[in-house]
């Protein structure tokens, strides 16, 4: 869902660390990132306090934000995707919408399109068909059929870790 940087004060360090919050309802444990960065005395650790006074409400009116039910933009992030050197560009054809999700369809994408999420353009090398999905409450999500594109994609060669990689 998002994380929290929060000072860290123990014995004569001081630190500003990253606390992750998910939606999974887990234990709490130190993550990997405040081991290698808090100097532990390991022997002297018999039980741990917490000593915020701060309750949820308070972090999340802090921090609206970050757990507000708004779609928001990613500032100061660049991505970099690596086509493979002999890929050309791949223009699949429209995939016919059923009758009865024509309407539905026309709507979700004119919501879309209203709240700055997609742009319509004149013509595109690249295409692929939209899918809608019929959610529980009737409304519709829009898919891309993305697996003729991923493999035209050079692998990241920094592999990815699962949350848990990251904790002990």
């Amino acid at each position: 869902m998002g994380y929290v940087t929060v000072k860290v004060e123990y014995r004569n360090q001081i630190l500003n660390l990253n606390l992750y919050i998910v939606k999974e309802n887990l234990d709490t444990i130190l993550g990997r990132e405040w081991l290698y960065k808090i100097n532990l005395d390991w022997q002297a650790i018999k039980a741990v306090r917490v000593t915020s006074k701060r309750n949820l409400s308070q972090l999340l009116e802090e921090y609206k934000n970050i757990f507000d039910d708004e779609l928001g933009e990613i500032n100061n992030y660049q991505v970099k995707l690596e086509l493979k050197p002999e890929v050309k560009p791949i223009f699949s054809r429209v995939r016919t919408v059923p009758f009865a999700l024509k309407g539905r369809v026309e709507n979700e994408i004119d919501r879309l399109e209203k709240e700055g999420i997609i742009e319509k353009v004149e013509h595109s090398e690249w295409a692929t068909p939209v899918v809608p999905a019929v959610k529980p409450d009737g409304s519709i999500r829009l898919c891309r059929l993305l697996s003729n594109i991923k493999p035209k994609f050079s692998r990241a060669t920094t592999p990815l870790t699962k949350i848990g990689g990251n904790i002990y």
